[in-house]
């Protein structure tokens, strides 16, 4: 386990989202369409996004990082 601690200023700078970001939930979802392993989590959407993504969305697959690091600007 990882514990990180914040002092009480940097806590009070913390600042969440309005809500997500398109982009990043794109980028995370090919992630997990291109995962192998049998989650049951995301197994039958995993399944169904693949039998049913058209061929001229694949190309997303292409631009995106399988793992590791994604520009973000």
């Amino acid at each position: 386990m990882l514990r990180v601690h914040f002092p009480a200023e940097d806590l009070a700078r913390v600042r969440v989202a309005p809500g997500p970001d398109p982009m990043w939930e794109i980028l995370l979802s090919l992630h997990v369409l291109r995962q192998r392993s049998a989650t049951p989590v995301f197994g039958t959407w995993r399944a169904n996004v693949r039998s049913t993504l058209p061929d001229d969305a694949r190309w997303l697959m292409q631009l995106a990082p399988p793992v590791g690091y994604s520009p973000t600007s």
